[in-house]
């Protein structure tokens, strides 16, 4: 066991090196591209500073050759034009490499100090300035060590000339000859020359050395940075590139077709970024098929890996749990510890049997879905939503029976669809989205083609701030029901014929002896509620109808009596000793002995039931309860 866990450290201690070599190689190549593209962009401007000082100079030179300008001799006059055909000879050079040749800076900064040093020589006292040029040009190509070169070159030539014009001055009659003309006659006064002109110019020279340098080292560092910037938004890239695969591939495919043909199911999902936090999901359990739609509170990655891990969470929890209840309330027990950013996520997951066509489904806090019958006719399936899962502790969410026909399509969405603005920021509408439903094909693959289509033409160019998800399920075909309808005086004997006529029917879809125990309470104490008090106070007994139905995993019950009108739904309902007794799976329930005497009346079918309705219509009270096994 030590010598696995060592080899797996290991293993990832080289995965992590790996990748750090990895990234260490990516940002200097990036650094590398940025300090070329520099160059280049160095090379540019030094060529074309080379260019415009020649220019000059050839346009001065040609000038004194045709007598319009006086520069003293015509051997200057030549020097000038020369100087001018090497500076558009390099930059011809450098323009035919594109500026991208490695060794092309030396030779265009050579070609500068070249030019500075004879237009300095030739007018030492108004071209001072010029050996700053050099300087600056090398500063822009953010290489300390090629400006210090630059910089000490540039002063030995500047020394050098000083040095030479008072040396010609005295041993050079055209020299001398020329500083007549020019009228310069400092360079009879060496001292004079050297506290005036060269200490001076050579602090100026050390100045400018020390901010080069400065400047240069900021280059450097500006360029590492945007290195550093452009490696970390590629390893963002990367990461998103990859969360997008890993987001797309943990997602079930956007249509798929039950074997035997029984349903459909059809979604799609498109996030406002490159991932998003709206997720759907089916699965199949056995007779079941899963399936949920769900919508994180933020955007991005965060929300992406917020997104995965609920989706994963609720899916493994519902494989191994016992109800829709306890698996969604762990569910959000988990979401909840780990939930260090604040997120949370809205949910609407269902579970039907794929014979029967009768589930339960969940509402943490989304929009209730639409369905859409078999005669065209749209509704939608509404609750009173729980509270938002990975939020609040002690969630513990209400399960609601639902049923799909042979025929029937659920359309189960986000608000990216209804909230979807056009260009006048009129949104997409609850209206528009029912209207879509109503005129869609059978089949789910066309009502989200259309829905895509329609939210489509009505954006328009307008920019989508939202997650966009659907999934849309239709049942095509559904095993009958069993069913049975008993009419018997409401009186206390007439009990045990329903009771009967209720196990005939559950024996016949095979229902489980736990589930079965507690039907036969609920039924008994509904019968025993209606016998006792619909028609008290009443002159005779009145009767009571009972419409039952039952399949493969639910029965339901239909109790109708025209007595006193009476809501049982219309109080509170209590949590109790016995009630938790009763519908726990490890206790038994032999015979209605082992209840409380006296019952707890609909309180007690309320907790036992897993859907209770009532209506009055017609002078007749209408009860309905079902249960799901």
């Amino acid at each position: 066991m030590a010598d696995r866990e060592k080899s797996k450290l290991n293993s990832d201690s080289s995965a992590q090196s790996n990748s750090s070599q990895k990234d260490s190689v990516q940002n200097r190549k990036v650094l590398l591209d940025l300090i070329s593209d520099n160059e280049v962009r160095s090379n540019c401007i030094a060529s074309k500073c080379l260019l415009g000082i020649t220019l000059l100079f050839g346009i001065l030179g040609l000038a004194a050759l045709f007598g319009l300008y006086d520069v003293g001799d015509r051997v200057i006059a030549i020097d000038f034009v020369i100087v001018s055909l090497l500076g558009v000879f390099i930059y011809i050079h450098a323009r035919l490499l594109q500026f991208k040749h490695r060794g092309l800076k030396y030779l265009v900064l050579i070609g500068i100090l070249l030019v500075t040093s004879v237009t300095h020589f030739l007018f030492p006292q108004n071209a001072i300035a010029i050996f700053y040029l050099p300087l600056l040009v090398s500063t822009s190509y953010y290489d300390r060590k090629l400006s210090a070169i630059v910089y000490i070159l540039s002063w030995l030539l500047y020394t050098a000339n000083m040095a030479l014009n008072v040396i010609l001055e005295q041993t050079s009659s055209v020299v001398a000859q020329y500083h007549a003309y020019m009228e310069v006659t400092m360079w009879k006064q060496p001292k004079f020359v050297l506290l005036y002109y060269f200490i001076p110019q050579t602090a100026m020279f050390l100045i400018t050395a020390a901010i080069g340098a400065g400047l240069s080292l900021r280059g450097k560092n500006l360029i590492q940075a945007q290195a550093d910037m452009y490696a970390k938004a590629v390893a963002a890239e990367t990461e998103i590139a990859t969360a997008k695969k890993i987001q797309r591939g943990s997602l079930p495919a956007t249509y798929y077709k039950d074997p035997d043909g029984r349903y459909e199911v059809s979604a799609f999902l498109r996030p406002v970024k490159e991932i998003g936090g709206d997720f759907y999901g089916y699965f199949r359990m056995g007779d079941d098929v899963v399936f949920m739609i769900g919508d994180v509170s933020d955007k991005g990655l965060p929300a992406a890996m917020f997104m995965m891990q609920s989706k994963n969470t609720i899916k493994t929890l519902v494989q191994n749990s016992s109800s829709l209840q306890e698996a969604i309330t762990r569910a959000n027990t988990v979401l909840l510890d780990d939930n260090k950013s604040g997120m949370f996520v809205t949910l609407w997951i269902g579970i039907l049997n794929v014979k029967t066509g009768v589930g339960q489904y969940v509402n943490c806090g989304h929009l209730p879905p639409l369905l859409k019958h078999a005669d065209g006719t749209v509704e939608a399936i509404e609750c009173e939503p729980d509270l938002f899962l990975g939020i609040l502790e002690d969630v513990a969410p209400e399960a609601h029976v639902f049923r799909l026909d042979a025929g029937d399509q659920l359309l189960l969405f986000t608000d990216g669809l209804t909230d979807a603005e056009n260009e006048t920021k009129e949104q997409f509408g609850s209206a528009a989205l029912r209207g879509a439903l109503a005129e869609s094909k059978a089949n789910t693959a066309h009502l989200c083609e259309n829905l895509i289509e329609r939210i489509d033409v009505f954006a328009g160019k307008s920019t989508q701030f939202d997650d966009m998800t659907a999934l849309a399920i239709s049942f095509n075909e559904i095993e009958p029901s069993h069913r049975a309808s008993l009419e018997v005086p409401a009186v206390s004997a007439s009990i045990e014929q329903i009771m009967n006529g209720c196990n005939d029917l559950l024996q016949s879809v095979a229902c489980p002896q736990n589930a079965r125990r507690l039907v036969d309470v609920m039924m008994d104490e509904v019968c025993a509620n209606i016998v006792g008090y619909a028609y008290k106070g009443t002159p005779e007994d009145g009767t009571m109808r009972v419409e039952l139905e039952a399949g493969a995993n639910f029965f339901k019950a239909e109790f109708i009596d025209h007595g006193v009108a009476f809501d049982p739904l219309d109080g509170e309902r209590p949590v109790t000793d016995a009630v938790a007794i009763a519908t726990s799976e490890d206790d038994q329930l032999d015979s209605l002995d082992d209840i409380s005497e006296g019952g707890l009346g609909i309180y007690f079918i309320r907790s036992l039931s897993d859907d209770c309705k009532y209506r009055y219509e017609n002078h007749e009270n209408h009860f309905t309860v079902t249960k799901i096994w």
